[in-house]
């Protein structure tokens, strides 16, 4: 289902297989003493998809449910095991009443609520340790009804690490928000805070003892009158000391930036190149000297898989979107072109074919969609129902995706789509 289930989410803005001419160059630069070993992992995507995979699945919550995708039955399923059950009230394992986020820590499973509050909503966020086998749950932390957590979330394996936002009512239209970078210990839920800041530090990976941070500024035009581009600040923030360490500063119409930690992927948009940075090595490697992505402008990295960089950009002629697969080994590129349609409002809008998940030789794609109603059940019991698309999915080999190859997929079965709404 297309819903935004975070405080904060943004979005970033072919018929022929195209080959550029580059090579790749690698150069070295001095890398400090290795810090311990400390194991960094994001629990929850960066890029405003809150995906939850495993080698053999992926699991995510759709209408107040948990859906389980099979990549060996190619079936999708409400995770329970109870033949009987209409997956319709707390007695079913399956059953989470409203949106969640799921995500795996070693072998735990958890559930991130987030903050809703409306006219017909308001429940608190809170975080939910999981066991998968009988449904049972324990909140190992709820969160202030003001409060609410910023994607994406990062661990260590014993704790989690977050942006934090607090609201007030300070009586005006716009009322104060203040950010706090804090973790939380996922078996007593101790929160420690790290840092303040009044802008929002979205925490992108980690190196050794330090967090990877962004920040999103936008500089004040009442002097001249004109808007100017917002300014990108990458940096590594130390946990032991505090210490700050800058790694990049960009303005909007420079490059993109996009960080799959410990790897920091750029795209220079004057002299189109196309290179990558290990944090946790200091090395450089030129991907491609001159990436020219044909009728595009400004392209702009959306998404990181293992062996292509996905880029996308508004046509220089029309108002179309254009999707390129870049190698990250080689810096051939590939233009996408498979798409599907919903209609919002009467309007059909058109979406790439995208990625969700990805085994050793496929991935998982949404291939399309079907529109449902959805039922959210709120702390009192009330209901609560919002229109929305139950998404289809395939399983595609991972060159037929980028050669635009639709014939050989193996569309996903959605067993239990009747009990969407």
């Amino acid at each position: 289902m297309k819903r935004c289930i975070f405080f904060f989410a943004g979005a970033l803005l072919g018929m022929f297989l195209l080959f550029s001419s580059c090579s790749g160059r690698e150069t070295s630069s001095p890398a400090k003493s290795a810090p311990p070993a400390i194991t960094w992992r994001m629990a929850t995507d960066t890029d405003g998809y809150a995906h939850c995979a495993t080698d053999t699945g992926y699991f995510e919550c759709i209408g107040g449910k948990l859906f389980y995708t099979d990549y060996a039955s190619q079936k999708k399923v409400v995770l329970c095991s109870r033949p009987e059950c209409t997956h319709s009230d707390s007695s079913c394992p399956g059953f989470l009443g409203r949106d969640a986020v799921p995500f795996f820590v070693g072998e735990k499973f958890y559930l991130f609520y987030p903050n809703l509050s409306g006219k017909e909503e308001n429940e608190t966020a809170c975080i939910v340790e999981m066991d998968l086998a009988s449904g049972e749950r324990k909140t190992i932390q709820a969160f202030d009804p003001a409060e609410d957590l910023i994607y994406g979330i990062l661990t260590d394996g014993k704790r989690l690490y977050y942006n934090l936002v607090q609201v007030t009512d300070n009586g005006t239209n716009t009322p104060d928000a203040t950010y706090l970078t804090q973790s939380m210990d996922l078996v007593s839920g101790e929160t420690k805070d790290l840092k303040q800041s009044s802008d929002v530090e979205y925490i992108m990976g980690a190196v050794g003892e330090s967090l990877i941070l962004k920040t999103i500024e936008i500089p004040d035009s009442s002097d001249s009158g004109l808007s100017q581009n917002p300014i990108m600040k990458v940096f590594l923030y130390s946990l032991s000391d505090g210490a700050r360490q800058d790694l990049l500063q960009y303005e909007g119409d420079e490059l993109s930036c996009y960080i799959a930690f410990p790897l920091l992927f750029e795209y220079d948009f004057e002299s189109s190149r196309f290179s990558v940075r290990d944090l946790s090595t200091g090395t450089h490697r030129v991907i491609c000297e001159s990436l020219e992505l044909q009728g595009g402008a400004s392209p702009a990295i959306v998404k990181v898989l293992d062996d292509y960089v996905i880029f996308e950009s508004l046509s220089d002629s029309s108002d179309e979107t254009l999707r390129w697969a870049v190698s990250v080994e080689t810096g051939q590129y590939y233009p996408l072109s498979l798409t599907y349609d919903l209609t919002f409002r009467g309007d059909a809008r058109h979406y790439f074919f995208n990625v969700l998940a990805e085994t050793e030789d496929s991935y998982l794609v949404e291939v399309g969609g079907e529109r449902v109603l959805y039922t959210d059940t709120l702390a009192d019991g009330s209901k609560l129902q919002a229109e929305g698309y139950d998404m289809l999915y395939a399983l595609m080999k991972k060159q037929d995706y980028v050669n635009n190859d639709s014939t050989k997929m193996q569309l996903i079965e959605n067993v239990d789509s009747r009990y969407s709404s």
